[in-house]
């Protein structure tokens, strides 16, 4: 059995042999779990009557096309669809809609479903989650009356994908997964848009298009329990008092009190002017990407008290010296650098005390990784993937010193690619 975990230390993927993957699959059959249809096998037949309460076809796209079962008692039905051929076209699916009345689980993440979302979803009462992949660039207002639905995944074809604002009406909504780009259709008066909204249970929301501006707040004030925002952020010019002159201005997110995990990509063309964050306190994970930020803008990121992973990623930050001051990063213990021009970094002795995990990707310029690492009790392992030899050859000193100086036998480097050739950088 193969585990990987997140940044977080907790599970993202398990994959396990092939023979326990047959036994499960046989058991859950065995018990009325799950079946488990797979149309390459030839073995399985797809049923023109379904019993069962849990369905999972795994099959080609074709075969999908050709099943019209009758009315049945599932509950949850997923599809595994493969078509290396035919990935992007659409399939009718009308024939679920009509079969399936009583499903609270679909997942058509692996079907197109076409350009124009089926209307007749609607009548899919029961639904409280749904998953689909599809080449329109909207979704009809009547999506509103599954009124039971909790999880809401689309996966865009067709760049951005606009949501009605009778979404923000939908009570138990917990879950929203736009990829690769979501707005919101509303109103000119943003606040009639608004005051109905009921978004007060969602939790995760992914990928919205934010904007600075009164609207955007107004937005977010209508999500109070949000703990995970993956966003796409479009700055404008502003003033700031904090800055005492021009700047682009965040829309503030400390109005999120339960925000834990925040992911931005900026989509503006670099200002070159300072920008004013205000992340909430409780925040816990960071990434940012695109941003181009000079050093000096970190510290606002270093005081967070309770910051425990810190992406930076795609020229999120520019400029050739990071310096690392004693007071920064108190409760960070996974930090990736990716894609940076940085060429020195330095790390005062008290900083990073709780870092475990470093992890450098294709940072080319830097010239080596801070020596403050050499006796740093709490780091457990160093990743270099595709920097330059001098990244690697520091990264493996600091293992030295951590294996027979620190007695730290368990402490881990790993180098990409394996094969490194010293003569020579990627």
């Amino acid at each position: 059995m193969g585990v990987e975990k997140r940044p977080n230390g907790k599970l993202k993927t398990c994959r396990v042999h092939d023979l326990l993957h047959k036994f499960c699959l046989e058991k859950s059959k065995q018990e009325n779990f799950l079946l488990h249809i797979n149309g390459f096998s030839g073995e399985d037949s797809f049923p023109e009557m379904c019993m069962d309460y849990r369905l999972f076809v795994h099959s080609s796209e074709d075969q999908i096309d050709l099943w019209q079962p009758s009315r049945s008692n599932v509950r949850s039905l997923l599809f595994n669809v493969i078509d290396s051929d035919n990935l992007l076209w659409p399939h009718d699916v009308s024939f679920i809609f009509n079969s399936f009345k009583l499903v609270k689980v679909l997942d058509l993440e692996s079907v197109n479903i076409g350009g124009t979302f089926p209307s007749e979803i609607q009548f899919l009462i029961h639904l409280k989650y749904f998953a689909a992949k599809t080449g329109g660039n909207s979704i009809p207002s009547c999506i509103a009356n599954l009124w039971n639905l909790e999880t809401f995944v689309i996966r865009g074809l067709g760049g951005e994908v606009i949501l009605p604002s009778s979404l923000l009406k939908m009570v138990k909504m917990r879950n929203i997964h736009v990829t690769h780009r979501a707005s919101f259709s509303l109103h000119e008066n943003m606040g009639e848009s608004l005051a109905d909204s009921q978004l007060d249970n969602l939790e995760t929301f992914s990928t919205p298009h934010l904007v600075y501006g009164e609207d955007t707040e107004m937005l977010l004030r209508k999500m109070p329990k949000l703990r995970k925002l993956s966003c796409i952020f479009s700055g404008t010019f502003g003033y700031s008092e904090k800055v005492k002159g021009k700047c682009v201005p965040f829309p503030r997110l400390d109005i999120l009190s339960h925000l834990e995990s925040l992911k931005i990509v900026s989509n503006s063309y670099p200002a070159k002017l300072p920008h004013v964050f205000s992340f909430p306190s409780r925040l816990r994970e960071l990434t940012l990407s695109k941003f181009r930020l000079p050093w000096s803008q970190i510290l606002s990121i270093g005081e967070l008290p309770n910051l425990k992973i810190l992406k930076l990623l795609l020229r999120a930050f520019e400029g050739d010296e990071w310096e690392v001051n004693d007071s920064e990063f108190r409760e960070l213990k996974y930090l990736e650098l990716g894609d940076l021009n940085i060429t020195r970094w330095s790390v005062s002795e008290d900083a990073f005390p709780l870092l475990e995990r470093l992890v450098l990707t294709k940072c080319k310029c830097l010239e080596k990784i801070p020596s403050h690492f050499d006796d740093a009790v709490s780091l457990k392992s160093i990743e270099v993937n595709w920097c330059s030899w001098d990244v690697a050859h520091s990264a493996e000193e600091i293992q030295a010193i951590q294996h027979d100086e620190m007695a730290n036998d368990a402490f881990k480097v790993t180098i990409q690619p394996p094969d490194w050739d010293r003569n020579s950088s990627p």
